[in-house]
């Protein structure tokens, strides 16, 4: 979930330039998922009684985990930002790239334009209101409880700070390992294995000056974050 942009994608494509201010916080573009989103929802995916499943069944409309905006399928949304689409079909989610591992966690990840480096709408599948949680990027990919705290407990905190997402793993982690802070879940790893994935979203390939965080646990969205090298 905090992997850096592997070094061998870096030259796939010529870097895209990008305007970063130093000035906005990482909880403070996180915090963007709650806020409304300057686009037209398409009607029939915003808070109908009851929503139909990917699937094609019909079932109550329940929130899951942090609160997002609903948004019309391919929604121009800023960087960092994650918002709900229901009621969409699979097919019309582009293709799948990735699937979360162990494969029953259930997340997927759908690339709206995979033959395409610039910055586009991606798909993540697998959660227990039926709808995907789409967000912008040119390369998304799923990262394990394991490989978070790998790289969590393996740096100190001073040069890499914790953000919101790192926050949110440890309540998690606390709560389904029973081990305090600072702390890698140990042999209870796969209770979080099994359920939990974090996906790493880049906005360009080759040099990133900033990469977003998504948490998801049990079919829900836990935390966003926004983060720097």
């Amino acid at each position: 979930g905090d992997a850096v942009l592997p070094s061998d994608l870096s030259s796939a494509q010529d870097e895209t330039s990008d305007t970063f201010d130093p000035s906005i916080q990482e909880e403070q573009v996180a915090s963007l998922a709650l806020e409304p989103v300057s686009v037209t929802p398409d009607p029939a995916a915003v808070a109908p009684e009851k929503r139909r499943r990917l699937f094609g069944r019909n079932t109550p409309a329940k929130a899951a985990g942090m609160a997002v905006p609903d948004v019309g399928l391919n929604a121009n949304l800023p960087f960092g930002q994650v918002a709900r689409v229901c009621d969409v079909a699979m097919k019309d989610l582009g293709t799948r790239v990735e699937r979360a591992e162990p494969k029953k966690t259930g997340y997927a990840i759908y690339d709206s334009a995979p033959d395409s480096a610039a910055p586009r709408s991606f798909y993540v599948t697998g959660f227990s209101d039926s709808c995907v949680r789409q967000f912008t990027a040119s390369l998304a990919v799923f990262g394990t409880p394991a490989f978070h705290e790998q790289l969590r407990y393996g740096l100190p905190a001073v040069e890499y700070p914790y953000s919101t997402t790192d926050r949110a793993y440890e309540k998690l982690k606390a709560k389904l390992c029973k081990v305090g802070p600072n702390k890698p879940c140990g042999a209870r790893i796969s209770r979080l294995e099994d359920t939990t994935a974090f996906v790493s979203v880049y906005e360009h390939f080759g040099a990133n000056p900033r990469w977003a965080d998504m948490l998801l646990h049990d079919g829900a969205l836990l935390a966003t974050a926004v983060k720097t090298p």
